[in-house]
């Protein structure tokens, strides 16, 4: 249409001026200014058709890019639902060890709180301890026993813990039943502090940091127990609840609001005084 209008309206060749009448002479000043407008159309509709072009590729590219993307997070959805499960079983497989080795530790018994002097017996120790918490001991139902090396961050300076391996569990967990001895250090140790002496089980280390983690949970939420038995953690809230088995940190208790500060004296921990690295 534009082609046809076009050849209607081209200008002609010019005739003699004698021979060109005003009347004329408007007309194709007319003509001429229409034909200049139709060009300047022509070139504005090729340019649009270019334009066309141009956003039909675009689109094509966004829809191309669009299909990518939807691609893209199905793959990310399937990797991480890979993660998580491999994350799950990570977690089994570190559980399972973590009781192995635990299982391993069932003889052995650490004893905090002893001051340490560069003469000491380790043996006799466990033995004046043996005689005040009134368990029955000889040395024959001791395999070995030691100072462990003290933490690299041992902000209190406590003295090192002593290590004993007996030669079964039984006699192991009566030691253990005397969690809380009420002795201080200074009837085991000449010269010693007025430190209290605590019985604890040697737990592995990812129970020990476990345990310290639910320690400070039980203080923000008002936990009044939070203790250990056969290498498990245990939390109760009050005397009539019951206890809550801690495996992974998962099962820690979700807090709510801190309804009381962090030194609450409700709180009731059966070995406070350790460090988690301890």
């Amino acid at each position: 249409m534009i082609e046809h209008a076009r050849e209607a309206i081209k200008p002609q060749p010019q005739q003699g001026m004698d021979s060109i009448d005003p009347e004329q002479a408007g007309d194709k000043a007319l003509l001429n200014s229409i034909y200049v407008k139709v060009q300047m159309m022509d070139s504005i509709y090729e340019e649009l058709k270019d334009m066309k072009k141009s956003m039909q590729f675009l689109s094509d590219k966004y829809d191309t890019a669009i299909k990518e993307l939807d691609g893209c997070k199905k793959q990310v959805q399937k990797l991480n639902n890979e993660n998580q499960y491999l994350h799950h079983e990570l977690n089994k497989v570190q559980l399972a060890l973590n009781e192995v080795e635990q299982y391993s530790r069932r003889k052995n018994i650490e004893i905090h709180g002893v001051d340490q002097n560069n003469e000491e017996n380790v043996m006799e120790v466990v033995k004046k301890l043996a005689k005040k918490i009134n368990v029955p001991f000889n040395e024959e139902m001791v395999q070995e026993a030691y100072r462990m090396k003290p933490p690299k961050k041992n902000r209190n300076n406590r003295p090192p813990v002593i290590f004993a391996r007996f030669n079964n569990k039984y006699v192991a967990e009566t030691w253990l039943k005397k969690t809380k001895t009420n002795i201080k250090c200074i009837e085991i140790v000449p010269q010693g502090s007025e430190n209290k002496i605590y019985i604890n089980e040697n737990l592995t280390k990812r129970t020990r940091d476990l345990y310290f983690q639910a320690r400070i949970r039980g203080k923000e939420l008002r936990f009044k127990y939070v203790w250990t038995k056969f290498g498990k953690i245990f939390m109760k809230k009050d005397d009539d609840d019951r206890a809550i088995c801690i495996l992974n940190y998962d099962d820690l208790p979700i807090p709510r609001a801190f309804e009381s500060s962090m030194n609450d004296s409700t709180f009731i921990d059966s070995s406070i005084q350790q460090e988690a690295n301890a």
